[in-house]
């Protein structure tokens, strides 16, 4: 008798240990040791967090397969200060690009739009309206120097657009029309910004001249392109 009792007690507190110890985690730290981010891998929720230890992003990942890479549910996220500035609905069954934006009343975003790297720099901003990007978006890069600038309409870039590297030298402009290039692109260099290519497109794709200059500004080299095809 006193052996039965023995053997269920052990199987009891065997049972108990298991269950204590059936939770997986993945975790990364600052560099000053703080939780940078925390994904439980028994729920699939995730947690993000600013070096402040302020919360940055929450919500879920879709546990029902080998790899957790698919957000579902409502994920939100907050700014260092704790303010929600965004929340997020993904559905299991959609598409990560069909599903909408929400604003943190509940709204389909619209308005004026900001985010923000790690160390507070602006990284973009625009306008939605009912959540499709509309008007002048610009794009920065961390160190905050110009990355890229345009319009959108509908979340269809239009119009003249710029892009910059790093070091604030112009890199590329041209036209888009209904989110394709079209038109005249100029490409300049990264050390001099002066102009290195110049490329002609209809409906995003090569179609006219393909001139390379040199730092002189003399033509060194001109294609043709018909369709996308080089012709010359």
């Amino acid at each position: 008798m006193k052996t039965n009792i023995l053997v269920i007690l052990f199987i009891i507190f065997s049972n108990s240990l298991y269950s204590q110890s059936d939770t997986y985690s993945i975790t990364h730290y600052y560099g000053d040791g703080k939780l940078k981010d925390l994904t439980d891998l028994s729920t699939g929720e995730y947690q993000s967090y600013f070096e402040n230890s302020q919360l940055k992003k929450i919500g879920f990942y879709d546990i029902s397969g080998s790899v957790l890479s698919k957000s579902i549910g409502v994920w939100k996220e907050y700014d260092r200060h704790g303010e929600l500035i965004k929340v997020i609905n993904y559905s299991i069954e959609k598409d990560k690009k069909n599903n909408l934006i929400y604003d943190s009343k509940g709204q389909l975003l619209s308005g004026e739009w900001k985010e923000y790297y790690d160390n507070g720099n602006l990284k973009l901003s625009g306008t939605f309206n009912t959540y499709k990007k509309n008007g002048e978006w610009r794009y920065y890069y961390e160190n905050s120097q110009l990355k890229k600038t345009g319009n959108f309409n509908d979340d269809k870039k239009i119009e003249e657009w710029q892009y910059y590297y790093e070091n604030g030298y112009k890199k590329m402009i041209g036209a888009f029309l209904n989110n394709e290039r079209n038109g005249k692109w100029l490409r300049y260099g990264k050390r001099n910004g002066k102009l290195q290519v110049e490329i002609e497109y209809r409906n995003g794709i090569r179609n006219g001249k393909f001139k390379v200059f040199n730092s002189n500004g003399d033509v060194i080299k001109e294609f043709e392109y018909v369709n996308g095809i080089k012709t010359n």
